[in-house]
């Protein structure tokens, strides 16, 4: 979910995610979020793009609160792959 549901969201834009506590998240961890980028001309699956980076900021058993400080390309929308690339200790 992003606050406001803006058209193009922007570095500082609220996000909130459905993985929790309970998944390993904890505030100050960092998020990237990407996209599939489908199969090349033989088949054979190309490897995500990395559309946004997240700072959580706030971790319940429900869900997560985080900020959009970068952006690379693409369009964050609801429904995409997050992956934590670094882990608060």
């Amino acid at each position: 979910w992003l606050y406001d549901e803006p058209i193009v969201p922007s570095i500082g834009q609220h996000v909130i995610l459905a993985a929790g506590a309970s998944d390993g998240v904890v505030a100050g961890d960092q998020i990237t979020l990407q996209v599939d980028a489908g199969l090349d001309a033989n088949g054979v699956p190309l490897p995500p793009s990395e559309v946004a980076v997240l700072q959580v900021t706030r971790v319940t058993t429900w869900g997560t609160s985080a900020i959009l400080i970068g952006q690379t390309e693409g369009v964050v929308r609801p429904g995409m792959v997050g992956r934590i690339t670094a882990k608060m200790p």
